[in-house]
């Protein structure tokens, strides 16, 4: 099984209907020019599941989703519980190794998301092709402990072609390491002026 992982739900359906098509409960194939017409009820039928089944070339494919960020670093708190007390943590703060965790509302999806990750022969990472879109990707598929090889697709634009197009010429995941990384060290970067320099500010502020 292949497993496509897109950021959003509404970039998912677009990708299942541009390379599947859809197909409804009562057999009727959605292709993309048609998922207005139809998108309220292929809402019903795959929301609440988390993914939707299509084929691509002749094999059994998920097409999943993110709501943006499933996953996300660790809060200063979840390194050590005495840290909710903000005079106990001694700055600066540089967590070693960095950890992520799951966000909590987002829970749900990413349990859907990790278990077919780990059903999967291949992980086609379809998030926005960007620092952003890479972190988002990684982060989740850490936090699954997935294993399983992963390729990468980039779409000029959200539209029938631009996908079939794409879809049609996969990247390996080694030529995106490098935008992953600056996603990760951008992430990092963000963490600690965050939380430092806010620990330091209120602490100093006597609030």
């Amino acid at each position: 099984m292949i497993t496509i992982f897109a950021e959003k739900p509404d970039v998912a359906r677009k990708i299942a209907a541009a390379i599947g098509p859809i197909v409804l409960s009562d057999g009727t194939k959605v292709y993309y020019d048609a998922l207005a017409k139809y998108d309220k009820r292929i809402k019903a039928e795959f929301m609440k599941q988390g993914y939707i089944p299509i084929k691509w070339e002749g094999k059994d494919a998920c097409v999943t989703w993110g709501v943006g960020h499933l996953c996300g670093l660790c809060e200063a708190v979840d390194y050590d519980p005495d840290y909710k007390n903000w005079n106990n943590i001694d700055l600066p703060f540089i967590p070693n190794p960095y950890r992520i965790k799951v966000i909590g509302h987002t829970s749900s999806q990413f349990n859907i998301v990790k278990k077919l990750f780990n059903s999967s022969d291949l992980i086609i990472n379809a998030t926005d092709w960007d620092r952003e879109g890479e972190l988002i990707f990684a982060y989740v598929y850490e936090a699954a402990k997935c294993k399983k090889p992963f390729k990468r697709v980039y779409y000029a634009s959200q539209n029938d072609e631009a996908f079939k197009e794409a879809f049609s010429k996969l990247v390996d995941a080694k030529d995106v390491k490098d935008i992953e990384n600056a996603g990760r060290s951008r992430s990092i970067a963000d963490w600690l002026v965050g939380v430092n320099l806010t620990v330091a500010a209120t602490l100093s502020g006597g609030t």
